[in-house]
């Protein structure tokens, strides 16, 4: 089976028996904490590898600028808010034909612990069509010094393959 499938059938077991509840961060200052770290853990890993090219996406796009989509929620704007101060990203430019990108989806807190869909794409020429789409969980835990990063789990990608004019 699975790590995913596996996964799926421990948080769908925890739920029925009462193990775990679905919760909101504790504070605004909490949100904004965890905020920040998915924040830094995107800014210190993530943008340099994709800055390096290589193996993320199924074709060379080293040099290729990175840019942040509109985020669509508080604790998204507080994410790109982290990036474009501390990391010097910039929400993406309508009119670029070819750049990729990185945006959040959103959190689930459960506890002490909490997890973050990171979507990152490439858009390629001709009419910036989003060309590759990958979906990562982040997942973080609460410790004494804030929130601590622990792993990320692929969740889904979507590769529209070469694209012609």
């Amino acid at each position: 089976m699975e790590p995913r499938a596996w996964t799926v059938i421990m948080l769908l077991l925890l739920s029925v028996l009462g193990g775990s509840r679905a919760a909101s961060a504790q504070s605004s200052a909490d949100t904004t904490a965890l905020a920040d770290a998915v924040g830094d853990v995107i800014g210190d890993s993530l943008v340099p590898a994709l800055r390096r090219g290589g193996s993320l996406f199924p074709h060379d796009n080293r040099g290729d600028p990175i840019f942040l989509l509109e985020p669509t929620t508080s604790f998204d704007g507080r994410v790109t808010l982290r990036l474009e101060q501390a990391h010097g990203l910039n929400l993406m430019q309508a009119e670029l034909d070819t750049a990729q990108w990185i945006v959040t989806r959103g959190m689930n807190l459960r506890g002490d612990t909490a997890d973050v869909l990171v979507e990152v794409g490439t858009r390629r020429r001709p009419g910036g069509l989003h060309t590759y789409i990958e979906t990562n969980r982040y997942l973080f835990v609460r410790a004494p010094s804030g929130w601590r990063f622990i792993r990320r789990e692929f969740v889904r990608g979507a590769d529209a393959g070469d694209v012609r004019g």
